[in-house]
């Protein structure tokens, strides 16, 4: 997804950790949404599971990749 995409502007996985619990609300409601397909809604709530266990320990500044390559970045 390139940065134009999203109105988000996150751009390593630190400043997701710091805004999950305002974003947690928006999986969740595709959790509850019966038009998709079990497997997905599934999925997404085990990524829920998942996500809400990270802590600030789990993320490693020293560890590359922690940045969305985006569309952009990659032609580049």
């Amino acid at each position: 997804m390139s940065r134009e995409e999203s109105q988000l502007g996150i751009e390593t996985i630190f400043e997701f950790y710091e805004r999950w619990p305002g974003l947690r609300q928006y999986p969740a409601q595709m959790v509850g949404d019966e038009r998709l397909p079990p497997e997905l809604r599934e999925t997404l709530a085990w990524m829920i599971v998942v996500i809400d266990r990270v802590g600030p320990d789990d993320l490693h500044p020293d560890v590359p990749g922690d940045a969305i390559r985006t569309r952009r970045d990659s032609e580049e």
